[in-house]
C-alpha cells in the first residue's frame, strides 16, 4: 500500500516543492526578498513629502484654518500617523493635530527616523519652520522557528499549491516520457504473444519492457513494472534460503557476456514459489557498448513438479526392486544354504565346485579339498542334547567359513561333516589352514559352558592340479585321508598326496602339530621302542645354534637342539620323533634329560670360556600341561642353574593352547625366577596376538616359514615388518630364524629386528666345539661370519 502511494511522480513532486522552499529561504538569506521595514520607510517618506508640499502651499497662502483642517483629516484617516504639527524656527507650534506633544520625541541628531519625520519649510530661502510627523513604531513582526511569519505563510502556500501543480505537471510529463512509449506497439505486441516471460532492462537494471507472461507470473500490472528495478522482486536460487549470488542479469552487465540456464525461483513461500530457467543476453548500442539486457524466464514449475513425482515413482520402483532382489536372495539362500550354519548345502556345494573348476583356465592352479568331521559327535548329542549339538555345529560352520576366502567353497557335507575347497594355495598354506581349523574348534568349544571337555576334529586333506580335476575323485581322496586320521586316534590332520592318477599313494604328511609322517600304527610302535632305547642307552645328544644380536654382532644366546644317535632314528625327522614321544608320554623324560644335560654342559663351557651367552631350551606342551612335569622343570632350574637369568625357555603357541591355565601358572613361575620366556614359531598359530596379551612373553620368534622368500616376496616382507613393528611397540624382543643369506640379513636388519638365527651365522654344532666357536666368533670383526665353513664341516 505504501509503495503504491509513493509513486515516482509523488516523490518527484515532493522533491520539487522542497527545492522551491529552499530557494525562497536562500533568497531571503541573501537579502533578495523585499524588506518590510524598507517598504514601510519609503511609504512614510512619500507620505511626508506629499504632506509637506501640500502644507507648504497652504502655509504660504497663510491659510491657517485650512492647514489645521488638512492635518486633522490626515491624522484621522491614516492609522500609521499619530500626530502632525507645524513648528516655527523659534520652537513655537503654530498648529497641531493628534496630541502631538504626547507622541513627538525630538530625534537626537535632528534627522528623521521611521517613527519621527521632520520636513523643513523655507520661504524666500529662509527657514520658516518645519512640519513634524509622528508615525506609529514599525513592529519587527512574529517569527516561527526563526522565520518571519509572513515568509512562513508563503512557504506553506508554495508547499501546498506548488505540490499540486508540480504533481499534475510531472504526471503528464512522465506519461509522455514513459519508458514503455519508447518501445513500438508492434514490438510490445510481439513480446506479449510469447509464452515465456520477457524483460528488457537498461544498464541500471530498470525495467523498460515487461510482457504479459512475466506480469502474470509475478502477479503485477504490466505498467507498474515499467521503471522499477527487477531486483526488488522476490527472487531466490533453488535450494538456497537466502540469495547469496549475483543475479544473471547483473552478471551479464558486469561481464558483458550472455548468461544462460540459471535456475531461479520467485515467491515468498514454498507453496507460492515458481521455478524458472533464466537467460540473460546483452543489448549492444551502435558503439558496441552494452546498454541493457534482455532477460527471458522459462517457467518450469510444472516440469519440476512432474520430475519430483517421477523421482518418487523411481524411488518406489527401486525399493520394490530391492525388496524383490532381497526376496530372491532369501529364496536362493534357502535353496543353497544349510539353515543351521549358513554354509553351502551338499547340492549347492557340488554345483559350486563344478562351476569353479569349469572357470579354471590353467593346469597349474592347485585345488585342495579338506574333509572335516567332528570327533565323537554322537556322544555330544546323547550327553548334552541336540541344542548343544546344534551350537557346536554352528561353531564349526563359522570356523570353516572364516577359512574360505573369496573364490573358495565351504559347505556342510552332512551331519557333523564339513568340506572346504581352496584354490591356488600352497601345500603349506593348506596344511596351516587345516591346523587352524583343528585348533580353533578346541579353543572355541571351551567357551560353550555346558561342555565339560573341548571338541576335537579330524581332518583329511587332498590336493590336485589343473582344470581336469574331478571333484568326486578329489573328495574321495580327502575322505580317505579323513578315515586315516580317525583310525590313528582322531584330533589330527592327515594329507593324502595323489602323485599319480593310477596309483594314489598314501602320504603320511601331517600338520605342524603332528609334525611328521605316520604310516602305520606298527611302524609308530617301533619308533616308540627306538626312542625308549635311545633314552636308556645314551642315544641322545645336544647340538647348539647361536642367536646373534644384530646391533652389536655379539652372540645373544645358544639354542639347544635335540639329536638322535641311533641309525634307525636318524632316518626320521626330529619333529616327527618328538611328536611320537609326545603321544607316547616319553617327551616328559626326554625333556627332563634335555634340560638337565643342557644346564650341565652350559655351566661347564661357560666357566672355561670368556664368552657367556644365554642358553635357550625348548619345552614341550606335554611338559607344561602335566603338573608333575612342570614342577620338575621349575625345581631343576631353581636347584641346578646358577643364574636363571641366563636361561631362556622357548614354548610354541600350540603347546600352550590345550591348557591355558596351567601354562599361565608355569609362565609366572619361570619369569618369577628371572627365566626369560620366548613364544616360538610366531605367526603360524591361530591367535598369536591373543596369547601375547595373555601370557606377556619376554620375546617372540618369527617362524622360519616367513623367511624362505622374505627377500623376494613382498607379502612376506610386509608381514614380517608388521610383526617387528608390533613387537617393538610392545617392548618385547624379536628373533628372526631361518636367515640363510646376506640379502635376508640386510632386509631383516633394515626392519630393525633385534636378533637373528640361521645358517648364515652357523649351523647347529656339537657341544665339543661350542667354546672354541664362541671364542673365535668374539675375536673376529669380519662380516659375514668366516667360522660358518668350519662349523658346517663338523
Amino acid at each position: 500500500m505504501i509503495s503504491k502511494l509513493f509513486t515516482p511522480t509523488f516523490r518527484l513532486s515532493i522533491g520539487l516543492v522542497g527545492l522551491t522552499i529552499c530557494l525562497v529561504l536562500s533568497a531571503n538569506a541573501l537579502k533578495l526578498m523585499p524588506d518590510e521595514r524598507s517598504i514601510e520607510l519609503d511609504a512614510r517618506l512619500k507620505i511626508a513629502e506629499s504632506l509637506a508640499i501640500h502644507l507648504s502651499n497652504a502655509a504660504s497662502r497663510n491659510e491657517i484654518n485650512s492647514l489645521r483642517e488638512v492635518i486633522s483629516t490626515v491624522v484621522k484617516r491614516n492609522d500609521a500617523i499619530r500626530s502632525i504639527a507645524f513648528r516655527r524656527t523659534n520652537g513655537e507650534i503654530l498648529i497641531s493635530a493628534g496630541g502631538h506633544e504626547q507622541h513627538w520625541v525630538e530625534p537626537s541628531d535632528q534627522s528623521s527616523t521611521l517613527t519621527y519625520v521632520q520636513i523643513p519649510l523655507k520661504m524666500e530661502n529662509k527657514d520658516w519652520g518645519k512640519f513634524e510627523i509622528a508615525f506609529t513604531p514599525i513592529q519587527s513582526g512574529d517569527q516561527i522557528a526563526g522565520i518571519p511569519k509572513k515568509l512562513g505563510i508563503l512557504m506553506l502556500f508554495l508547499g501546498a499549491f506548488g505540490f499540486v501543480g508540480y504533481y499534475f505537471l510531472l504526471n503528464r510529463v512522465l506519461r509522455e516520457l514513459h519508458p514503455g512509449n519508447v518501445i513500438p506497439e508492434r514490438v510490445q505486441a510481439a513480446f506479449n504473444t510469447l509464452a515465456e516471460g520477457v524483460l528488457i532492462l537498461d544498464d541500471q537494471n530498470r525495467i523498460l519492457l515487461a510482457n504479459n507472461s512475466f506480469a502474470a507470473t509475478v502477479n503485477k500490472a504490466q505498467n507498474s513494472l515499467i521503471g522499477s528495478k527487477i531486483a526488488d522482486l522476490q527472487w531466490k536460487y533453488w535450494g538456497e534460503k537466502t540469495l547469496a549470488k549475483e543475479y544473471p542479469w547483473q552478471l551479464a552487465l558486469r561481464d558483458q557476456k550472455n548468461v544462460t540456464a540459471v535456475k531461479m525461483a520467485y515467491g515468498s513461500s514454498q507453496e507460492e514459489s515458481k521455478n524458472f530457467i533464466v537467460n540473460a543476453a546483452c543489448i549492444h548500442n551502435k558503439n558496441g557498448t552494452v546498454s541493457g539486457v534482455i532477460v527471458t524466464f522459462d517457467d518450469v514449475t510444472d516440469l519440476e513438479y512432474k520430475n519430483a513425482e517421477l523421482n518418487v515413482m523411481v524411488d518406489r520402483l527401486q525399493k520394490k526392486d530391492i525388496e524383490i532382489r532381497n526376496k530372491n536372495r532369501e529364496l536362493h539362500i534357502l535353496a543353497t544354504r544349510d539353515p543351521l550354519t549358513n554354509c553351502l548345502n551338499r547340492r549347492a556345494f557340488f554345483e559350486g565346485f563344478d562351476e569353479r573348476i569349469e572357470n579354471i583356465q590353467t593346469n597349474d592352479i592347485s585345488i585342495s579339498c579338506m574333509m572335516i568331521d567332528l570327533d565323537c559327535f554322537k556322544i555330544v548329542n546323547d550327553t548334552y542334547g541336540h541344542a548343544i549339538g546344534d551350537e557346536v555345529i554352528k561353531l564349526m560352520g563359522n570356523i570353516v567359513k572364516s577359512i574360505a576366502g573369496n573364490g573358495d567353497i565351504a559347505g556342510r557335507y552332512g551331519g557333523e561333516e564339513f568340506c572346504v575347497v581352496l584354490f591356488g594355495y600352497t601345500r603349506e598354506d593348506v596344511l596351516a589352514a587345516a591346523e587352524k581349523i583343528r585348533i580353533s574348534i578346541i579353543e572355541d568349544s571351551k567357551k560353550i559352558s555346558a561342555l565339560k571337555n573341548p571338541i576335537t576334529t579330524s581332518i583329511g586333506v587332498a590336493t590336485a592340479y589343473g582344470a581336469e580335476t574331478s571333484p568326486v575323485a578329489l573328495l574321495d581322496l580327502a575322505d580317505k585321508a579323513l578315515y586315516t586320521a580317525k583310525s590313528l586316534g582322531r584330533d589330527r590332520v592327515i594329507e593324502w598326496e595323489n602323485q599319480s592318477a593310477k596309483s594314489p599313494v598314501y602320504s603320511d604328511n601331517i600338520s605342524q602339530e603332528i609334525a611328521g609322517p605316520m604310516r602305520l600304527e606298527k611302524a609308530t610302535e617301533e619308533l616308540r621302542a627306538d626312542l625308549r632305547d635311545a633314552l636308556d642307552n645314551d642315544g641322545l645328544s645336544l647340538h647348539y645354534q647361536p642367536i646373534i644380536d644384530l646391533k652389536s654382532c655379539n652372540v645373544r644366546s645358544m639354542e639347544v637342539l635335540l639329536r638322535f644317535e641311533n641309525e634307525e632314528l636318524r632316518e626320521h625327522s626330529v619333529e616327527k620323533l618328538i611328536a611320537i614321544a609326545e603321544q607316547s608320554g616319553l617327551i616328559i623324560e626326554i625333556g627332563q634329560w634335555v634340560l638337565e644335560t643342557a644346564i650341565s654342559q652350559y655351566q661347564h663351557w661357560t666357566s672355561t670360556s670368556g664368552v657367556q651367552p644365554m642358553i635357550a631350551i625348548n619345552i614341550s606342551g606335554v611338559q607344561i600341561t602335566d603338573r608333575n612335569a612342570s614342577k620338575q622343570i621349575v625345581d631343576t632350574i631353581r636347584n641346578k642353574m646358577d643364574d636363571p637369568s641366563k636361561l631362556e625357555v622357548e614354548i610354541t603357541e600350540s603347546a600352550i593352547i590345550h591348557d591355558v591355565h596351567e601354562a599361565k601358572i608355569m609362565f609366572k613361575q619361570l619369569q618369577g625366577m628371572g627365566v626369560r620366556v620366548i613364544l616360538d614359531d610366531f605367526g603360524t598359530g591361530y591367535s598369536s596376538l591373543k596369547y601375547i596379551k595373555e601370557f606377556q612373553p619376554d620375546g617372540i620368534k618369527i617362524d622360519q616359514y616367513f623367511m624362505k622368500n622374505f627377500d623376494q616376496n613382498n607379502s612376506d616382507r610386509r608381514l614380517v615388518a608388521a610383526i617387528i613393528a608390533m613387537a617393538r611397540n610392545l617392548k618385547i624382543d624379536i628373533v628372526a630364524e631361518g636367515i640363510e643369506n646376506t640379502s635376508q640379513l640386510d632386509n631383516i636388519m633394515f626392519l630393525h629386528c633385534d636378533y637373528g638365527q640361521g645358517y648364515l651365522f652357523s649351523r647347529p654344532m656339537p657341544v665339543s666345539i661350542v667354546p672354541e666357536w664362541l671364542q673365535l666368533f668374539s675375536d673376529t670383526d669380519s662380516v659375514p661370519f668366516p667360522i660358518d665353513k668350519a662349523v658346517a664341516a663338523n
